[in-house]
């Protein structure tokens, strides 16, 4: 097993969720520890109607914002799936996350943190 590859098996993993309850962008993950991985991210749609999610990546460090997924269509009462994705985030970045309808979407993050000095 290659170095990096054991670092990540020694990654604490963790969900986050945030069900937006309007339109306004609101922080699904702030990473608090030295390094995070963002493995995936599900988008659920709790109405009948489509609702369009938008995921964003909060760099502190540069204080911009990189777009993951702009306006991604979720069917009524159907899931999206962000797998193919991984971003690797330091400390104070952050996911942040709007829904297109208030109350429809609920965002839930996969998330591989590492609080210790990472051996590469």
């Amino acid at each position: 097993m290659s170095a990096l590859a054991s670092a990540h098996v020694a990654g604490q993993r963790s969900l986050f969720s945030a069900k937006p309850g309007d339109t306004n962008e609101a922080t699904l993950y702030t990473c608090n520890a030295r390094r995070a991985t963002i493995l995936s991210i599900i988008i659920a749609n709790g109405t009948s109607s489509s609702a369009n999610a938008t995921v964003r990546w909060r760099d502190s460090s540069a204080s911009t914002d990189y777009d993951v997924v702009v306006s991604k269509a979720v069917a009524g009462n159907d899931t999206g799936f962000i797998n193919e994705i991984v971003l690797e985030l330091q400390n104070a970045d952050l996911i942040k996350i709007t829904s297109g309808t208030a109350s429809a979407l609920t965002f839930t993050a996969l998330v591989s943190e590492y609080i210790g000095e990472m051996q590469v």
